[in-house]
This record gives C-alpha cells, sequence and structure tokens, in this order.
C-alpha cells in the first residue's frame, strides 16, 4: 500500500467506482512475453528512495550489508519480505519497536525503510551521528533533521548524548536554569550585617554605597579616589559612628581582595563575605540601591551640584518605607523619623499643647490668685505627719521655684512646701513663738521620709562631737543659715551642719 500510495502521490485523479460486471477478463495475447527487453524504467517511488539513501554519510550498499549481517534487522527484513509477523506478546524485546511499525515497514534496494527513513544498523549509528552532528546545529535541530532520513530504536537519546559530550558546544551553551532564590537571613539589630559596593564613574566621581541589611539605611561617600587606603578610611569613619559590623558582604573588587583590607577587618572581628566573581545578585541589596542612586541623580542632573543632590536623596530615601520591611529605614536605624520640609504640612504638636497648656492656665487664674513668700517670713504649713494638727508654725528659709519654698519647723527640720501650702502667719505682738533647731529624737519615720532635712546630724553626734572638744557649748551656726528676725518670732540658732574635724599627730611622733 505504501508503494502505491507513493507512486499515485505523483498523479492527479478521480477514483470512480465500476462494477465487476463490466470488468473484461484478460485475453491470452496480453499474458505473452514481448519478444523485444526493453529497459525498465524507475518510477518515481525508487527515484525518491534511492534519493534518500544517495544523501546518508555511508552507502546503500554498506546498509544492506550491515542490514543482512545484524541479526535483529535480518529477521525483520525476513518478516517484511514474506508478510509473517509474529504477536507482539510472542516477539523478543529487540522486535517490539520494529513490530508496532510493521504497516509502515518497506524494503527498498535490500535496505529496510521506516516511512521515508532509512533504517540504520547498529555498526553505522556512530557515523550517522557524527554526519547530524557536523554543523553543530544543537539538540533539537539533530532530532529534526533525523526525522527525515534515518531512524532507529533510541535514536533521540542517542542524539541527546551526542549533543551533550561535544566539547565545542558545551563551551558556548546557554546559561543554566536560575537556581531557587536563597535569600540573606535578615539580621535582628541595625549594622550587624552591611553590604559595599562602588558605583561609578558617573558625573566625573566614584561613589562608595554602604547599606545597612536590617534597616536599608544607605551611606554614599564621593570618592576622589578608589585605592583600599581611602576606602579603609571612609569606612573607619563610619565604625566610629556607627559601631564594628560583624557581617560585610562584598564583590570581588580590588579593592576588597587586598591583602591590606583583609588585615583591617581581621584587627576590626568583621567577617567578610565576598560574592562569586560575575554574579552580582549576591550582593544584590547594595547593586539594587546603585540602580535607584544613578537613576535620581540621572534624572536631576543639572539642577544642583551632585553633593546637593546626593544629600537631597538620601534624605527622602531614609524617610520613605522600604518596600521589603514596610518600615523607613530612619525608623529601624535610629528609632525616629527625620524632619523634611514634608513636616510642616502637618499641624505641630508643640502649638498645640501650648494651647491646651494656655487654656488650663487661663481656667485655673478664674478661680486662684498669685502668692508669694519673703525670706524669714513666718508662714503655717501643711503637716502632713497622722495625729498632729494641719498646719504647724515655720518660717521661710529659701525659695527654690517660681512657687516651691524651703521653711524652718524648728524641732521637725526643714520642709520643702509648695505655695499653695503655705499660709500667711498673722503677726502677733503679744505672743512670741520661738522655732527650735530639729532633732532627731523629734522626728518622725514618716516626716524624716517625706520631708527634705537640711540637719543631718542628730543629737547623738553633738554629744560625740562635744566630749571630742571637751567642751558643752553647742557650736556656732553659720550665717547663711540664720533666718532674719521678725516681730512674732524668735528661730533658735541651728547645729552646725558638718563635724568637726579632729586632727591627732602620727605615730612616728608618739614617745617611746
Amino acid at each position: 500500500m505504501q508503494h502505491w500510495a507513493l507512486l499515485l502521490s505523483a498523479h492527479n485523479y478521480t477514483l470512480q467506482y465500476r462494477k465487476g460486471a463490466y470488468h473484461a477478463n484478460a485475453d491470452g495475447l496480453s499474458r505473452l512475453p514481448l519478444p523485444l527487453a526493453h529497459k525498465k524504467k524507475q518510477g518515481a517511488v525508487e527515484v525518491f528512495y534511492a534519493s534518500q539513501l544517495g544523501t546518508l554519510p555511508v552507502s546503500v550498499a554498506e546498509i544492506r550489508r550491515d542490514t543482512l549481517s545484524d541479526v535483529t534487522l535480518s529477521r525483520v527484513l525476513e518478516m517484511v519480505t514474506t508478510g509473517h509477523f509474529p504477536a507482539a506478546k510472542d516477539a523478543d524485546q529487540e522486535l517490539s519497536p520494529y513490530l508496532r511499525r510493521r504497516h509502515e515497514l518497506t524494503i527498498q534496494q535490500g535496505c529496510l525503510m521506516w516511512g521515508v527513513r532509512v533504517i540504520v544498523p547498529p555498526k553505522l549509528h556512530s557515523c550517522v551521528l557524527q554526519e547530524l552532528h557536523t554543523a553543530h546545529p544543537g539538540m533539537v535541530r539533530m532530532k529534526s533533521l533525523a526525522r527525515s532520513y534515518v531512524w532507529w530504536p533510541g535514536i533521540e537519546s542517542q542524539i541527546e548524548l551526542q549533543a551533550k559530550a561535544c566539547h565545542s558546544c558545551q563551551r558556548v551553551q546557554k546559561e543554566p536554569v536560575l537556581a531557587p532564590l536563597h535569600p540573606w537571613l535578615w539580621p535582628s539589630c541595625p549594622w550587624d550585617r552591611i553590604h559595599v559596593d562602588f558605583a561609578g564613574p558617573f558625573e566625573g566621581h566614584m561613589y562608595l554605597v554602604v547599606v545597612d541589611a536590617h534597616s536599608k539605611w544607605p551611606e554614599v561617600h564621593i570618592m576622589d579616589r578608589t585605592t583600599t587606603g581611602k576606602t579603609i578610611q571612609v569606612l573607619r569613619g563610619l565604625f566610629s559612628r556607627h559601631g564594628l559590623p560583624h557581617v560585610l558582604a562584598s564583590d570581588n573588587g580590588p579593592q576588597f581582595c587586598s591583602e591590606e583590607f583583609g588585615m583591617f577587618q581581621k584587627a576590626n572581628g568583621v567577617n567578610h563575605i565576598r560574592s562569586a566573581p560575575y554574579h552580582p545578585a549576591t550582593n544584590g541589596l547594595a547593586e539594587r540601591f546603585v540602580q535607584t542612586f544613578k537613576h535620581a541623580l540621572k534624572a536631576s542632573r543639572g539642577t544642583a551640584p551632585v553633593q546637593q543632590r546626593l544629600d537631597t536623596l538620601l534624605l527622602t530615601y531614609r524617610n520613605t518605607p522600604h518596600a521589603t520591611t514596610r518600615e523607613t529605614p530612619a525608623m529601624l536605624f535610629i528609632g525616629r523619623k527625620l524632619c523634611s520640609r514634608l513636616d510642616f504640612l502637618k499641624p505641630i504638636l508643640a502649638g498645640t499643647v501650648r494651647r491646651s497648656q494656655d487654656a488650663q492656665q487661663q481656667c485655673r487664674q478664674q478661680h486662684s490668685r498669685d502668692r508669694w513668700f519673703t525670706v524669714g517670713e513666718p508662714v503655717l504649713v501643711r503637716d502632713y505627719r497622722k495625729g498632729e494638727d494641719k498646719w504647724t508654725h515655720g518660717v521661710v528659709l529659701e525659695k527654690t521655684g517660681p512657687v516651691s519654698y524651703k521653711v524652718n519647723v524648728g524641732a521637725q527640720g526643714v520642709w520643702k512646701r509648695h505655695v499653695d501650702q503655705m499660709l500667711t502667719r498673722p503677726e502677733s505682738g503679744s505672743q512670741q513663738v520661738t522655732v527650735d533647731p530639729p532633732t532627731s529624737s523629734q522626728m518622725s519615720p514618716a516626716q524624716s521620709g517625706s520631708d527634705t532635712m537640711l540637719h543631718p546630724y542628730t543629737s547623738l553626734q553633738e554629744e560625740t562631737v562635744e566630749q571630742v572638744l571637751g567642751t558643752t557649748s553647742p557650736p556656732e551656726t553659720p550665717q547663711s543659715l540664720k533666718p532674719a528676725p521678725t516681730d512674732c518670732t524668735q528661730v533658735s540658732e541651728s547645729v552646725r551642719r558638718y563635724p568637726v574635724r579632729v586632727t591627732k599627730p602620727p605615730a612616728r611622733y608618739w614617745d617611746g
């Protein structure tokens, strides 16, 4: 059927049904041999197959010879010739590929054909594969070319091995499929890991870019030189302001690979990690900021000097929420937002607080009045001791603030009171009140814990001083601690604030 299909494909024809009654039987004369032997003319099918075989790297004779010598192909050749094929379940494993194609197998000039493809014997496989790979067309094109000429079981897998084993193809093959993304671990604190890279030359300058991995806080320095010494100088300045990082990531620039830079990192206890050569994605944090930095400076070119535009970019970038952290670099790095010109668009909190305080003050002044006391003025002060009167007598010693005073209350010591805890004591000519200095026996624990005492030394300490000095007269009180005398109050002299120092000769002057 394949033979007739190829033969009729060269003609245009129409199939028409004709009954068998109209078919005439062949007569005897038509079966007689011709007296002259004419040269057999090759049909279109033979010409086509011969052209297919002629383009192969091996000759038809070699294919025919090796087909007959091969055990499997010789059996297939016999099956195709006789038309008897064994059942698929009874056939060997080597015959299975041919049995599945038994209706498409033909024989041309002693060679097995599968459609228009020559079935090549195993001995000639390597020669055919080398011919298919002569122009190094690649794996896909080799398979496409082979489908037009040759076939044998497992040809596609052998073509793949041939293409992969070619050293010339290996040298120029494409990049492999990208590996899954493996991000850096996010540091738990600022300046724990920093990424460093150089940008430029751009507008006649080189730039050293440093980005903090935790907060994404950028630092950019204009470099007049990109030597190792200059790089170390800039990094040392950053370390003095922000501290030493634990990890420093960079590419394989000559500044970072030098011995001097390695000694600098080792001396400061910094773990230096370098990315793989020509793989900038490893240091992607710094590389991405370099891209943002260049784009911003290109867009603002000509509007201001480079340093001014750089400062504006850094302020804006540090105040903008980052796409990864959803927080501003300033908030994560220094714990506060940087003030910018956009903040003046919002109402100022200080003005709101000031207006609220003014309103409170006006409300308070409706029910209050200003009061003040002078030093030495007799007053009544609030007494918070349990079981005592609500007010007690005292004399103003000192004004400690706009509305606070220190008051001498005699034996109870010196109390600090607010003006709201003090009253003016009316003068009385017939009665004179004496406020004695405080002693430890007269002080209650509650009073000593709640009031500020200016006389920390007790009567026991005074007795000790008197025994040492051999006198019973009280020490003189400094004039600065004596309150001014008044008509109704006589304040006794307070005890000495500091003890008298006892001196004695050194032991080397003793007798004996």
